[in-house]
């Protein structure tokens, strides 16, 4: 069953999220690292805008947790922050970059 779920400009679809995933993780995280690359990723789907401390607010995790995570999505190709600190948002690719 492939269910698609529209966020903004973004079609992200269920089956493809799994694809979108393998390229975070492959160095041997364990699994909470790879659940809060997920929640990361959704949350950014949700809201572009979202800060590094927002994320740990939402996710109960330290905002150093939150850095470590987006440096590994960042390094895989799958987010970009286009724009700045503060008036910038998150792109999260939907394809991965063969690396």
């Amino acid at each position: 069953m492939v269910t698609e779920t529209r966020y903004a400009s973004y079609s992200f679809d269920v089956e493809t999220d799994k694809t979108l995933r393998a390229g975070v993780g492959e160095t041997g995280g364990d699994v909470g690292e790879n659940e809060i690359k997920d929640k990361i990723l959704t949350a950014m789907l949700d809201d572009p805008k979202i800060s590094a401390r927002a994320l740990a607010q939402r996710m109960d995790v330290t905002t150093r947790t939150v850095e470590r995570n987006i440096r590994a999505l960042k390094a895989a190709g799958i987010v970009e922050r286009i724009g700045g600190a503060r008036g910038g948002r998150w792109e999260v690719k939907t394809t991965i970059p063969k690396q």
